[in-house]
């Protein structure tokens, strides 16, 4: 379903940007949403915020009861009587966790969809198409979407879904792909940032970084988000 989602937002967004003229196609639906996009996206994002609170709520718990030293309470049949499927409390609260992020996920592509049109950064964004480059350190703006040369290969323990996956401080140690998507990134801009500020210096390195288009550096967090969370959700099973 993310990739159908992906795919599906992503051609909507290219014919706002390509095929909607917006002084012959006036006062129709799809108007009539740009100019209330604001008031459209404001509700995906309160049911983020909701489903946010509600499913770390859940694993929140927990974390108490077991730094508490209460451990067997924390997966006893607390859930009661409103679960009409067989399924276990670590598989109930992976689902909580899975609606919150395909959620968000909606909430983002919405968001690009409704305001293909128009950016802060960029005012002419609707005639320079999809592959300028991102606004990297001096330019205005610092997007953390970066790939890599190296390759961090983790080691994820097979077998422990059942110890491990009803607890915050169960899922970070042995999800550390995690790590991939925000703490590469960061390290990747700061790598940039210190290359820009030697190029003001006019003492530039003989290795100089090269900026991802904003597709392109979308595309990889999206592959990293995905195929991260299915092969380490199955090597617990």
């Amino acid at each position: 379903m993310p990739f159908i989602l992906g795919t599906t937002t992503v051609h909507a967004a290219i014919f706002v940007v390509r095929g909607y003229n917006l002084t012959t196609r006036h006062n129709d639906l799809l108007d009539h949403a740009l100019r209330h996009h604001d008031a459209i996206v404001s509700y995906p994002n309160w049911a983020c915020t909701f489903l946010g609170f509600h499913s770390f709520g859940l694993y929140i718990h927990n974390d108490n009861l077991s730094a508490l030293g209460h451990p067997k309470d924390i997966s006893s049949g607390w859930q009661g009587g409103f679960v009409t499927y067989s399924v276990t409390n670590r598989g109930f609260l992976v689902h909580h966790i899975y609606a919150y992020t395909i959620h968000v996920m909606v909430s983002i592509l919405l968001k690009g969809v409704l305001f293909a049109c128009s950016s802060s950064l960029i005012l002419d964004k609707v005639n320079l198409g999809f592959h300028f480059p991102c606004d990297g350190p001096g330019r205005g703006s610092d997007v953390w979407d970066n790939m890599s040369d190296q390759g961090i290969v983790t080691h994820i323990t097979g077998g422990n879904f059942m110890q491990n996956s009803v607890t915050i401080n169960g899922w970070l140690p042995h999800f550390l792909w995690f790590f991939i998507i925000y703490i590469w990134p960061f390290s990747q801009e700061l790598i940039k940032s210190i290359v820009w500020a030697r190029n003001k210096l006019q003492v530039s390195p003989a290795t100089q970084s090269k900026v991802l288009s904003i597709v392109q550096g979308h595309a990889v967090g999206v592959t990293y988000y995905l195929l991260g969370g299915i092969f380490t959700t199955w090597a617990f099973f």
